[in-house]
Order: structure tokens, then C-alpha cells, then sequence
């Protein structure tokens, strides 16, 4: 086929893709923006104080703040506590505001939401190569924008970015397209610590095709094993040559006052657990419900998916688990994309899909509308 309609028809398929998909997507950014409305009439109504800056900071607040500070002004402008957050999509945001005029926080959310709707085609297409159904790729799709945390996809968080790569990387490996993965696996790690954990999916489906596969095809599948981890070792050798200790974006993301020091995940969960009884449940006890949830998904994720979705998702969900302050497992955990195909696959009957959807959908506004008042830390 000529290049210029295999173009031509690369473009139509997007089209079409993103059609498909534009109802979810755009389903919760109304759900995200209703919340921040409903915060602010909250705030008004409730407290005599000044607005929380989580509030004033609206879809840039949290996290995004960090990211625009770095985008707008580098590295050395926000200071080193702001090496824990990975550079590729506050560069990104960084060159696109040179076309929009310097306007740096309009750059990160426009990259955010168009990777949301770029994440949520190649979902969609992940899931009818595995399995041929439509209706359970449309309903992964759904939840996947309708997630309780999901609202992070909408502000000018890493989370859209990431996701994107990572389900792209799936469909490369999984489809033995090593080069391209190898791309995205650097492109990954450069976005998020947590990509290190794509290495176990690309080892497993590298050696799945060891045996019948040529030497060129095993170098690139080697080579798209390591690729999040040089991704990541890229980042952490900047940071040697520009702070002189390449291990500062792990060790200051390991403070107390964020993730705090490394614990085995069966302690924090009862620690978590015991605060439904004891105090502030909202906050930490959820928690451990969140956790028993995610365990239960991982067992059908074994069951039912390749083991590559599984590992990936077990690796990620036991660090996000192996700390002593579990604020943010819930966002940590939904970095492991399969979550939203098993929660998919439990929710086949049309009373189940519609509970599960309308339960997703008003927790999504409950977690923003706490999230934008200062309550919970997403």
C-alpha cells in the first residue's frame, strides 16, 4: 500500500476510534468539572476562612502544580524536592506552550486530556485483540473514565500520559513489535517511576517466543525488556550530573510526610482497616477497602487474563501497598491499567455493568469534589 493511504487510512481508524470513545471521555470531564463547581459552592457556603489552595489551584492543584512549577520554570525553580517528579510530560508541556503563547498550564492540560482519549482508543483495541468482544472493550473503556481517581486524568497529572504508553507498550509486546515498544518503554520510564514494573510483562512475553523467535527479534524483545528501566536510569543519571546524588527522586518521595518508609503491605492494610472504627475514615480507612478490592480483582486478573497483565498488576499494586502512608494507593494502583479490564470482565450482566457505572461515576465526583476541597490527596 502507497504511503499515502496507508496514512489516509491510519488517520480514518483514529477517527473513527475516537469517536467511539468521546461520550466516556467526555462524560468525566463533566463529572470532574461539576465537582470543582460543587467544591467551590461547599467552600463558599461552609467556611468563613480563605479558599483551600487546592481549590484556587482548581485542575492544576496537587501534583499539577508541581508539574506546571517545572514546566514553567525547570528543575531549579521548584527545587529539588521537585526531582520526585519524572521530567517527560513537564517537558512536553514545556515545548507545547511555546505555541500557546508562554501559557504553560494550558499546555499540561491539553497534553493530560488528549493522552486520556489516546489511552482510552488503544485500551479499547487492547482488549478486542485479547479477547474479540466489543461490549467488553467498551465497558473497560468506561470504567477506565469513570474510575473513582479518574479525575486525575482530567487535571494536569502524569497519570493520562502514562497510562497511554503503558497500554501501547502491551500492544507492542504482545503483538511481538519490539522496536516500538522499546520506545514506549523508554517513553514510559521517563514519565513515571512505577513503569519499572513493565519490565516483568516484556520479560514474559519475551521468553514466551524465545524459543521460535531469531536472533535480531531477540535482541530488540531484550532490549524492550530494559527499555522502562533505561527510561528511568536516563532521569536518575541527569539528576547525578545536575545534584549530585541520582537516588534523590526516590529517597524524597520516601519521606515521612509523603509515602514514608517501605512496610509490608498486610500491616498497612490493618493500620488502615482500624481507622474505619477509630477515627477519620474518609481519608484512611477507605483505604483498606480499596486494597481488599484490588486484591480481589488481581485474582481474576490471574484467572482470566495472560500472566503478563497479572505480574504487571500484582508488582505494582504490592508497591503501592509497601508504604507507610497509604495517601494515593488508589491513584498508584490505577497506573495498572488490567484493573480496568477485570473489573470489566465481573460486570457482564446489564444490572451489574449499570451499578458498577453509576457506584464509578459518583464516587468519581464524591474523591474530586474531596480532592478540590483539600479533604482527600489524590
Amino acid at each position: 500500500m502507497p504511503w499515502g493511504e496507508r496514512l489516509s487510512d491510519t488517520a480514518w481508524r483514529w477517527a473513527t476510534e475516537l469517536r467511539i470513545v468521546a461520550f466516556p471521555w467526555v462524560v468525566a470531564r463533566i463529572l470532574t468539572v461539576a465537582a470543582l463547581v460543587a467544591a467551590e459552592v461547599v467552600i463558599d457556603e461552609l467556611s468563613s476562612g480563605p479558599d483551600p489552595v487546592q481549590l484556587r489551584d482548581g485542575l492544576l492543584g496537587w501534583d499539577a502544580d508541581w508539574y506546571k512549577g517545572i514546566a514553567g520554570d525547570g528543575y531549579g525553580g521548584v527545587g529539588e524536592v521537585g526531582l520526585r517528579f519524572w521530567p517527560l510530560f513537564p517537558l512536553l508541556g514545556r515545548g507545547l506552550s511555546w505555541v500557546l503563547a508562554g501559557n504553560v498550564a494550558l499546555a499540561l492540560l491539553i497534553i493530560a486530556n488528549v493522552s486520556a482519549a489516546v489511552f482510552m482508543v488503544l485500551l479499547r483495541r487492547l482488549v478486542l485483540r485479547e479477547t474479540g468482544d466489543e461490549a467488553l472493550a467498551m465497558r473497560a473503556v468506561w470504567l477506565s473514565a469513570i474510575w473513582p481517581m479518574a479525575f486525575v486524568l482530567v487535571m494536569g497529572y502524569a497519570e493520562a500520559l502514562f497510562l497511554a504508553l503503558a497500554v501501547g507498550f502491551f500492544l507492542c509486546i504482545r503483538s511481538r513489535r519490539w522496536l516500538p515498544a522499546l520506545a514506549l518503554g523508554i517513553l514510559a520510564g521517563l514519565t513515571r517511576p512505577f513503569a519499572i514494573f513493565l519490565v516483568i510483562p516484556a520479560a514474559v512475553e519475551v521468553w514466551r517466543v524465545w524459543k521460535e523467535s531469531k536472533a535480531r527479534e531477540r535482541l530488540l524483545g531484550a532490549l524492550a525488556v530494559l527499555s522502562s528501566g533505561i527510561g528511568i536510569g536516563v532521569y536518575l543519571l541527569w539528576v547525578q550530573i545536575a545534584f549530585s546524588d541520582m537516588f534523590l527522586p526516590l529517597t524524597l518521595q520516601s519521606d515521612p510526610t509523603r509515602q514514608g518508609s517501605a512496610r509490608d503491605p498486610v500491616s498497612s492494610l490493618l493500620d488502615s482497616a482500624g481507622q474505619l472504627v477509630e477515627r477519620d475514615p474518609v481519608i484512611d480507612g477507605l483505604h483498606a477497602l480499596w486494597g481488599v478490592f484490588l486484591i480481589a480483582l488481581l485474582v481474576i486478573m490471574f484467572r482470566r487474563l495472560p500472566l503478563s497483565y497479572g505480574l504487571y498488576s500484582a508488582a505494582t499494586l504490592l508497591l503501592a501497598l509497601s508504604t507507610s502512608n497509604l495517601d494515593s494507593l488508589e491513584r498508584y494502583a490505577m497506573g495498572a491499567f488490567p484493573f480496568f479490564i477485570a473489573t470489566a470482565m465481573v460486570t457482564r450482566e446489564q444490572w451489574a455493568e449499570r451499578t458498577a457505572v453509576s457506584i464509578a461515576s459518583a464516587a468519581l465526583a464524591i474523591y474530586a469534589l474531596l480532592a478540590f476541597t483539600g479533604i482527600y490527596t489524590p
